[in-house]
């Protein structure tokens, strides 16, 4: 964890994470950030992508279609489309929105993404706002378990709260999906059984005023 105001030593992927730590560390107050978690290198489209392409993993996706074409695809409308939610919230009057689909390192691993989010969400976040396709993106479901598990308000882009069992419907829905698309949901369905096994233990809602205009 990048403590308050800590000078940041070291080199490679923890000094990027210190570094970037450090700018949200002025832009927002400690807990005072809505963050917004949707689909950046998965999501909806990865799925589609790995359909048309017959493909069975990102690794062997973007050999097939090269970088560009994945960015085209999958990560580049994911982050303009997240950009869109992010801005649709700001408009609606929430401060300090948080989305971090704009943060591309070529050498930094999911892990290195979800370590940063993770300490994102723990010292500069109050709630967390879920983008609709959040449960395509094994970023946001960790990311959804993650704020359960801590206590955060868990909420749709409505404004609406987005309560456990709900969350394990949208998931169930994503699995016969991606089925549907002539892919193995196997790795959903594990997600979906953790997420099962949380919100077992963490069940009565969360509420929250309806935003409008989102």
């Amino acid at each position: 964890m990048i403590t308050e105001n800590a000078t940041v030593a070291g080199s490679g992927v923890q000094r990027d994470i210190g570094l970037i730590f450090q700018v949200y560390q002025t832009m927002t107050p400690p807990a005072a950030g809505n963050y917004l978690a949707g689909p950046i290198s998965t999501g909806r489209r990865y799925y589609q992508a790995l359909a048309r392409t017959q493909t069975h993993s990102l690794e062997q996706l973007i050999d097939r279609v090269g970088p560009i074409g994945y960015w085209d695809q999958v990560r580049g409308p994911n982050v303009s489309e997240g950009e869109r939610y992010a801005e649709n919230l700001r408009k609606s009057g929430l401060p300090h929105v948080i989305f971090t689909g704009a943060i591309h390192i070529d050498y930094w691993t999911g892990e290195d993404y979800m370590e940063l989010c993770f300490q994102l969400i723990e010292s500069r976040v109050c709630r967390l706002y879920f983008h609709p396709d959040w449960m395509f993106s094994s970023g946001a479901v960790r990311e959804y378990m993650f704020a359960l598990e801590k206590g955060f308000e868990t909420l749709n882009t409505d404004g609406s709260p987005l309560h456990p069992q709900q969350a394990v419907e949208a998931m169930e829905l994503s699995c016969a999906e991606i089925e549907n698309l002539g892919l193995s949901p196997e790795a959903q369905w594990g997600r979906t059984d953790r997420l099962k096994a949380l919100a077992c233990r963490f069940s009565s809602p969360i509420s929250a005023p309806i935003l409008s205009g989102i």
